[in-house]
């Protein structure tokens, strides 16, 4: 469910943050965004699919990607919005959040095949 603004800038109150331009946080407001990157990811995903979202932020986009009924792995680097995606959405069985930095959470011997 895409958040409008307004609604983006009361969670961020209650969440007691304010985007970091350091990490590069930004929020997806845009409807036809969401359902490009939405059916974009059915298009390719196949039954033993893992989705990773890199920075999940408030769980917009992890909502929509985990009705995909695949597992789906959120790294977030931020503790404050790591919390926040379960806040959000709840705690979807084929959901798992890491609070980190993708860069070393990832195992760096994973290949990535096309």
């Amino acid at each position: 469910m895409i958040l409008p603004p307004n609604a983006i800038t009361h969670r961020l109150k209650q969440l007691g943050v304010r985007p970091d331009k350091y990490l590069g946080q930004h929020f997806l407001v845009d409807p036809s965004v969401m359902d490009l990157i939405v059916a974009t990811a059915q298009s390719f995903l196949r039954p033993d699919d893992t989705i990773l979202e890199v920075g999940p932020g408030l769980g917009v986009l992890t909502d929509e990607l985990v009705q995909l009924a695949k597992p789906v792995m959120a790294i977030e680097k931020d503790p404050v919005f790591a919390a926040g995606v379960a806040a959000f959405i709840g705690s979807p069985r084929n959901l798992s959040v890491i609070t980190g930095d993708v860069l070393t959470e990832l195992d760096t011997n994973v290949s990535i095949q096309q």
